[in-house]
């Protein structure tokens, strides 16, 4: 909920605050170029940010009633995402000079503090716990995966059992775990000055 709630807060705030962003909802983009070139780049970007989507499938075993509940998480799921993606779009672009969010290095941090009236940490806050909910989400699914595979043959047996009280792959979540923890752990996660040199 935390997710969804930090991008909720921006839409209340925005309106609460008075921001006028239903111009940016409904007036049509230029024929322009350069314009139409931005629109097609951040196309692209929200249709990777959809990716994960089509994890849910990896779960059905583990759903009540899956093949109703399934197809209705995903297009909910995606009506949502889209409701709320353009409304922070259509916000971003009023509350901040378009300028100004091109040059910043934390543009929706720099949206919600300004129509919040909030400090940045707060909206840091909220991103560090998105992205461990998605670490965490990606290690689900892939523990899945690996069971699936299991089952299948493809990898030892013993990654294809399923704990008899919770139904859940234990052995595989604990092997996926492992694996995520030494990559952590040797593995940079940013590039030095050395690498960038080619040293």
């Amino acid at each position: 909920m935390i997710e969804p709630g930090g991008l909720v807060w921006i839409v209340v705030s925005a309106a609460h605050s008075g921001v006028s962003f239903s111009p940016a909802l409904f007036t049509p983009p230029p024929l322009d170029a350069g314009v139409l070139c931005g629109i097609t780049f951040a196309s692209l970007l929200a249709f990777f940010a959809f990716f994960g989507f089509e994890d849910l499938a990896n779960v059905v075993e583990e759903a009540k009633s899956p093949q109703r509940n399934i197809p209705w998480a995903m297009a909910l799921t995606l009506l949502i995402t889209i409701v709320l993606y353009v409304l922070i779009a259509a916000i971003s672009v009023s509350a901040v000079p378009p300028s100004i969010l091109a040059t910043s290095t934390a543009p929706l941090s720099l949206v919600f503090s300004t129509v919040a009236g909030v400090s940045p940490t707060t909206f840091s806050v909220i991103a560090i716990v998105s992205t461990l909910n998605t670490i965490l989400a990606q290690m689900t699914m892939t523990a899945r995966v690996v069971y699936g595979m299991a089952q299948q043959g493809d990898l030892p047996g013993i990654a294809g059992r399923v704990h008899s009280r919770t139904g859940t792959p234990l052995i595989a979540t604990g092997l996926v775990m492992l694996a995520v923890a030494a990559l952590a752990l040797t593995s940079p996660l940013e590039v030095g000055p050395d690498d960038e040199s080619g040293g």
